[in-house]
């Protein structure tokens, strides 16, 4: 009796082990490249096509314009991972995605198919869906709203259509597996403040040549890129677009560029490789504090103006040449560079006399060091003396140390004398 009880047991785990082998080698893998993604999607397409769509949606008619359709508005009792959406309903076009339709689904959504007759995705449709993996905008969409994709953490690939013109703020926020964003075949113009802050897998990043406008933080802590082309197309760039990207090593600025603004590259700790095109007259408060890596800058003959903070913290920093263009020098602009041994002004005494300069700050902290007749405040970190070269221009020699941070400095002799008094 007890034998034949032991062989049904072994028969009957031996069938469930068979089904879950079955079961393991019919499941679905997930795609690997672009192109098993495209053929997923010729898939879910050729679904549609026979009415093979995902049931329990939610539709709401609504009026885009003079077309009148409907907007998927909710998951409704939907419980597919692979959402079709279809063509129709009701006898009307789906034409949209209305506002938090998907957002934080209790459904583990990891692909959706977005149909041809679909025109607009508005605010918020897929924001929090973290299981999310790819998403194919089809070029009918031209309306694309705040935070679509925002806190998708598991979305790898994303297909921008041609309809759409602008990435809007905070669109793929937090997309923190989101590995590329190219828009060199797109007709984006504008990318939004915020639209890939904290795409942190991004390693891939192409800028396409109908953009004109980069956002506020646009692609802040994307901490994978290593290389940035920044075409000469834009013209209107916003504050800390590249902040936090500690992987990038190389950038290539846009020949159209008056300004390296506000915190560009505020803590890109590992850029090194890059030229100040002659067109910039302007590096902004703090666009290069915390760079790391730059061992030598060259303020090139047209730059005006040096705001506060422009090279902060820039520790490896040990030269810098400083034009005679220079009229106005803002405050800190060096602090921290405790291995600056080097700083040679191309001009003459007379002109560095002229240049306009922040007053010190602190009546209580460092004195920091001065020209001649005080008119510079260089907020150098370290004490230093005039020496006059051949050619009439000077070095300002350093003396590495720490004075600058850590105790007062007095003004430097008159006359370029002897050092520090």
């Amino acid at each position: 009796m007890k034998k034949n009880l032991w062989v049904k047991i072994f028969a009957v785990a031996l069938v469930l082990m068979c089904m879950l082998t079955l079961a393991a080698c019919n499941k679905e893998e997930t795609p690997d490249n672009m192109e098993d993604y495209e053929k997923l999607d010729e898939e879910l397409a050729q679904k549609a096509e026979k009415g093979e769509t995902s049931k329990g949606l939610i539709f709401k008619k609504q009026k885009t314009g003079d077309v009148e359709g409907y907007f998927v508005s909710g998951i409704g009792e939907c419980t597919d991972t692979v959402v079709i959406i279809p063509n129709e309903y009701e006898g009307l076009k789906v034409i949209g995605i209305a506002a938090n339709a998907f957002k934080k689904s209790d459904v583990a959504i990891t692909e959706v198919y977005i149909p041809e007759t679909i025109t607009s995705l508005k605010h918020h449709a897929f924001a929090g869906c973290t299981s999310l993996e790819y998403i194919k905008i089809p070029d009918t969409v031209t309306e694309m709203g705040s935070n679509t994709f925002e806190g998708c953490e598991s979305l790898k690939r994303v297909y921008i259509g041609k309809g759409i013109t602008e990435i809007p703020q905070n669109a793929f926020n937090g997309c923190k597996s989101l590995e590329a964003a190219l828009l060199a075949d797109t007709n984006v113009t504008k990318v939004g403040n915020n639209a890939f802050f904290g795409c942190e897998g991004m390693i891939k990043l192409t800028l396409g040549d109908t953009l004109t406008v980069i956002g506020n933080n646009a692609f802040e802590n994307c901490k994978t890129i290593s290389r940035i082309t920044i075409p000469d197309s834009v013209t209107a760039f916003g504050n800390e677009i590249f902040k936090g990207c500690t992987a990038l090593g190389e950038v290539h600025f846009s020949k159209t560029m008056t300004e390296v603004p506000t915190g560009m590259f505020y803590n890109c700790t590992t850029l090194q490789k890059f030229e100040i095109p002659a067109n910039i007259t302007v590096i902004g408060v703090d666009a290069f504090r915390g760079c790391e890596s730059i061992t030598k800058m060259k303020l090139e003959s047209n730059i005006v103006e040096v705001k506060d903070n422009a090279f902060l913290r820039c520790t490896a920093l040990e030269e810098l040449y400083i034009s005679k263009s220079v009229k106005k020098w803002g405050k800190f602009v060096t602090y921290f560079c405790k291995n600056l041994a080097k700083i040679q002004y191309e001009g003459k005494m007379e002109d560095w006399e002229k240049i306009e300069c922040i007053s010190q700050p602190e009546k209580n902290g460092p004195t920091y060091i001065v020209s001649p007749n005080k008119s510079l405040s260089m907020y150098l970190s370290v004490a230093a003396k005039f020496v006059e070269c051949s050619d009439g221009s000077f070095d300002i020699e350093a003396i590495r140390n720490d004075l600058g941070f850590n105790g007062n400095i007095e003004d430097i002799a008159p006359e370029g004398g002897e050092g520090i008094e």
